[in-house]
């Protein structure tokens, strides 16, 4: 064994599911046999995989395969919030869209309550329990209805009470989210950016799910709207107990909502911890290289900005052994032919990389 293989087995053991409860504390054991006194989490993730084919010819020939998410694991826990976290071209969407079947995975499980969540059961009883709220509300909503058919859209097509019944689920619901009486026959064009968002939260939440996948919620609206919007999530999540699944490239917006936090880098979740874990003790190159673009309140306060070199790998053929190392400072030998896996480290949080530390560190 070479004397960096030596410095990358360090102290560690592999994360076969890629997170833990809240609360568990790290080790050295896997995260799956931590001991906890947490329930069972809501959503279980594992070794998610999505890859795209590519078709050339008349008859469509695959000629190779866009590979947007890559063996991704974590569990969600009732009334908490998992922030995935990463550039553009990361997989954050796709993992999303996967988790809830709009794109069907190529491999890999997604277990709700404990149970499969396959094609089939997307579109029956287990449809009940998980939504989604996208970045364009408007988009999301059919143009033609007003506010509360929107809302009651998904009641009418599960068979859920009587039309007065499932009006005034709706009507309740839109008071919920701050929208008033007298707007509720509103058509989605009349609304501002932030009530069309209010109105997809409440669409999302007219079945009573108990995971809501949030994408990119408030990045289209102006920042005194993203905070309104934020605060009512939050209200939500503690009077309903919903699992947050939240997906952002802001790290501020993730640093307010989220308990726990998962970076992706071209697929793969390379650093996952409780927020103040992640936020404070960075350990992969790639997340210290994030929080250093994140700008300081403080205007007397300063911090070194890590700028990365090249750009993102092509995802239809990403590196064989670890897929930053094109772009780390830290990177050796090792990394250009062995890909890191992902760990939890004694005292720290799981972090998939040969020479992880501190920012500036070697390891």
């Amino acid at each position: 064994m070479t004397d960096a293989e030596k410095l990358a087995e360090g102290d560690s053991t592999e994360v076969h599911d890629a997170d833990r409860p809240p609360g568990s504390g790290t080790g050295t054991q896997p995260a799956a046999q931590i001991e906890t006194t947490s329930t069972e989490p809501v959503l279980r993730v594992q070794n998610l995989v999505k890859h795209f084919p590519i078709r050339r010819g008349v008859f469509g020939k695959q000629v190779g395969a866009i590979h947007a998410v890559d063996d991704v694991s974590f569990d969600l826990y009732a009334g908490r919030t998992l922030g995935l976290v990463g550039e553009s071209g990361s997989g954050k969407t796709t993992t999303g869209r996967a988790v809830i079947r709009l794109v069907e995975p190529t491999a890999g499980s997604v277990m709700l309550d404990g149970r499969p969540l396959t094609a089939e059961t997307r579109a029956k009883d287990l449809a009940r329990g998980m939504s989604m709220v996208f970045q364009d509300p408007m988009g999301s909503l059919n143009p033609r209805l007003s506010a509360v058919a929107n809302v009651a859209e998904p009641l009418r097509i599960h068979k859920s009470g009587t039309a007065v019944e499932r009006r005034a689920r709706a009507t309740e619901l839109l008071d919920q989210v701050g929208l008033r009486a007298d707007q509720v026959e509103r058509v989605p064009a009349e609304f501002s950016g932030g009530q069309r968002q209010r109105i997809g939260i409440a669409r999302a939440l007219a079945l009573s799910p108990k995971v809501i996948i949030l994408d990119e919620p408030a990045s289209a609206l102006d920042v005194s709207v993203q905070a309104q919007v934020l605060n009512l999530l939050r209200r939500l999540q503690s009077d309903l107990g919903i699992a947050f699944l939240f997906i952002s490239h802001d790290l501020s917006v993730v640093r307010h909502l989220c308990d726990r936090v998962a970076v992706m880098y071209l697929g793969e979740i390379v650093e996952i911890g409780d927020q103040e874990q992640i936020f404070t003790n960075p350990l992969h190159p790639y997340t210290q290289a994030l929080l250093s673009a994140v700008p300081i309140p403080d205007p007397d306060a300063k911090r070194e900005r890590i700028v990365l070199k090249g750009d993102l790998p092509s995802p239809v053929d990403p590196p064989a052994g670890c897929r930053f190392a094109g772009r780390c400072h830290r990177a050796q030998d090792i990394c250009d032919v062995e890909a890191p896996v992902l760990k939890i480290r004694t005292g720290a949080q799981p972090v998939a990389c040969h020479f992880p530390g501190p920012a500036g560190g070697a390891g």
